[in-house]
């Protein structure tokens, strides 16, 4: 489905350099998703402002990428996004331009397909005074509920969160543009010192910079697959004593070379279980897992616990703990 009145052309993975036109008669933004940061959902990348072929987000950290021109706010699993996430303007305006009609569709699936000039895939522009702008993409297939020539408030709902056009992960591709140069709402004077205060930004109310964070973590009998984990596994509450193995896992996003992932698991009979990973690269996500294997008899029965802890420079940033129940025969 072709856009109406507007094409919506962001999102050019080519490395451009992005600079700040000057600011006066700001605007003032809402959180455009209707789920708490943190807990529902994260920022896996910020606005590039690196010139070169590298990238840097407005903190000088690694979560961006080469080009990249929005704020990308997922929810952690497919599972999630099925359960449906809300996408809100983040300023009262009028819709210049929508497409609702691409599928929910990664680009690493075997059934992906092709989505040339239509990266953003399904989406929403909206038109605000003084030349700016805003544009939500990857939004799920059908959710588009406004149309072209439209007037919407802030925190109106547009659709829902999505896997829609050139994406691997759902999430809402978040644009900021004025007089049509692209606008960082975290550092709309970015000045490469990477020290912005939340009088800095376009938004209403600070959002904190989470450099890196957990998604998904719990147990299983084996290493889960890193798609399975993406779709949303299943949460695991008892296992059998003649369990093959007990493995804990974590899926997270911000990996940076050098940062250390460790896990320690506890159980009755004085279980005990350590392992520490060195991430080896940087990556916007990641998964791992640690376990053993069953006992030469089997599990004894009671119940497991598992904490893992992420550090960067010796300094923790997250942690997640949860517990199995291991159950006779």
């Amino acid at each position: 489905m072709s856009f109406v009145l507007l094409v919506l052309f962001v999102i050019v993975f080519q490395g451009l350099v992005i600079t700040s036109p000057a600011i006066s008669d700001t605007i003032k933004l809402s959180w455009p998703v209707d789920c708490q940061l943190r807990e529902y959902c994260h920022i896996q990348q910020y606005v590039d402002h690196d010139p070169t072929s590298g990238s840097r987000d407005y903190r000088c950290g690694s979560l961006s990428y080469d080009g990249h021109k929005g704020t990308d706010i997922r929810t952690a699993t497919i599972a999630e996004m099925n359960h449906g996430v809300a996408v809100l303007a983040a300023h009262e305006g009028k819709v210049t331009g929508i497409r609702n009609g691409m599928p929910d569709v990664s680009i690493e699936s075997p059934d992906k397909i092709d989505v040339s000039g239509r990266e953003c895939g399904n989406g929403v522009v909206l038109s605000h005074s003084n030349g700016w702008e805003t544009q939500y993409c990857h939004l799920k297939a059908g959710s588009v509920i406004v149309r072209p020539g439209e007037w919407v408030t802030q925190g109106q709902y547009l659709g829902d969160i999505g896997l829609s056009g050139f994406t691997t992960f759902p999430h809402l591709h978040f644009s900021v543009r004025r007089f049509g140069e692209v606008v960082d709402p975290f550092a709309p004077q970015y000045d490469g010192t990477c020290q912005i205060t939340d009088q800095d930004t376009l938004w209403q109310d600070a959002i904190p910079y989470i450099p890196t964070g957990i998604l998904a973590s719990g147990f299983a009998t084996k290493i889960p697959d890193f798609s399975e984990a993406k779709e949303g596994l299943p949460p695991v509450e008892t296992l059998s004593e003649d369990a093959p193995a007990i493995v804990a896992w974590a899926m997270y996003f911000g990996a940076r070379t050098g940062d250390t992932l460790s896990f320690f698991i506890s159980g009755p009979g004085g279980f005990e279980f350590n392992y520490s990973h060195d991430v080896e690269r940087t990556q916007a996500q990641a998964i791992h897992s640690a376990g053993k294997r069953k006992p030469p008899d089997s599990w004894v029965p009671g119940t497991y616990s598992a904490r893992v802890s992420y550090y960067r420079e010796g300094q923790e940033q997250w942690s997640s703990s949860y517990s199995v129940i291991v159950t006779p025969d």
